[in-house]
């Protein structure tokens, strides 16, 4: 008789065991909130906690649900990530030609929404313009003769001969390397530009 009310019992010690633990996650419904009141204290978080869907019983720091708060916050960085990859650059990178005082010279640039910027030192050397790099403001101040005209990266805003000058695409700094459109510069000491389609060749006169 014993061992049949040992065996009773096993079995339904074991049947038990097998019900799913959010059974008992809490006695009571939840509210609007997602949480219930407990009035004895049996959760050890108070007389109020959350299970928010069928979490464990939990609390809102700062009124946000910890598990529904790593959801959102790991859905934000992948957005951003997704976002900041699909980013392109709105230019082309290219190799100009130019011919000045027939001489050949091919310099390093890009073909921004039309507009040649060429590296800086090789074209300024090529037409004899002196250079002062302000590190600080990211501006070039450059001069030949009694012409003068100033850039700084990103800004369309110049100055020529000491007045403003609005240009069509702004100067870049691009791994390290200063990019001026090369029509303004070449114009800026009173030299004549041409571009041939069918070489893609610049001319400086």
């Amino acid at each position: 008789m014993k061992n049949q009310l040992l065996k009773k019992s096993g079995i339904l010690l074991l049947a038990v065991a097998m019900i799913p633990v959010s059974l008992f996650a809490h006695s009571g419904r939840t509210d609007g909130n997602g949480g219930h009141k407990d009035n004895k204290n049996k959760s050890g978080l108070g007389s109020y906690h959350y299970h928010c869907g069928g979490y464990p019983a939990h609390l809102h720091n700062g009124g946000q649900c910890p598990y529904k708060g790593n959801a959102s916050t790991s859905s934000s960085s992948s957005t951003k990530s997704t976002n900041s990859g699909s980013a392109r650059p709105t230019y082309e990178t290219t190799t100009a030609k130019f011919y000045i005082d027939e001489n050949y010279l091919a310099v390093n640039g890009i073909i921004d929404n039309g507009v040649t910027l060429v590296e800086m030192r090789p074209l300024c050397d090529a037409l004899g313009i002196q250079i002062e790099w302000d590190s600080a403001s990211t501006t070039v101040h450059c001069s030949k003769g009694d012409k003068t005209f100033s850039l700084t990266t990103n800004s369309k805003s110049a100055k020529l001969n000491g007045n403003p000058y609005a240009l069509e695409r702004a100067p870049k700094l691009i791994d390290g390397k200063t990019l001026l459109p090369a029509r303004f510069v070449a114009e800026a000491i009173g030299r004549v530009v041409s571009y041939d389609a069918s070489t893609g060749i610049i001319t400086i006169e």
